[in-house]
């Protein structure tokens, strides 16, 4: 496998990680949201036991602040996102350039190949004079 493909998969898991993560903050921002309704309507509807709707409010206050937090990590996890699947882009299109990571290895094989010292017979090195 090529340093080219193995820098495709590399993005390729960053993003789906990236993914998930977005996934998994929003289901979590919706579920709080789900709870800060809930709280709201036990606010309306204990009017009567001062304790506690008191202890209900400050457990919605609570929420609230929670919800606050996950949307901007959710914010941050989006330009995260957006970040990664930009590299994803830019190396599928390296690889399409190029042909694909097959040709680039083999062009690394080739390079590889000529680093190799003088042949014998090459001339290089060889004593004929004296």
């Amino acid at each position: 496998m090529s340093l080219v493909e193995n820098l495709l998969r590399a993005h390729r898991r960053q993003c789906e990680e990236q993914r998930r993560y977005l996934a998994e903050l929003e289901e979590l921002a919706e579920r709080l949201r789900t709870d800060a309704l809930r709280l709201r309507v036990a606010i309306d509807d204990g009017a009567e036991d001062r304790a506690a709707v008191g202890r209900v409010v400050l457990r919605h206050a609570k929420v609230e602040r929670s919800i606050a937090a996950i949307e901007t990590q959710i914010g941050a996890a989006a330009a995260a996102l957006a970040v990664a699947e930009a590299e994803l882009r830019q190396s599928e299109h390296t690889v399409a350039q190029r042909g694909g990571g097959a040709e680039f290895a083999d062009a690394n094989r080739r390079r590889r190949g000529r680093r190799k010292g003088p042949t014998p017979g090459s001339g290089i090195g060889d004593d004929r004079g004296g």
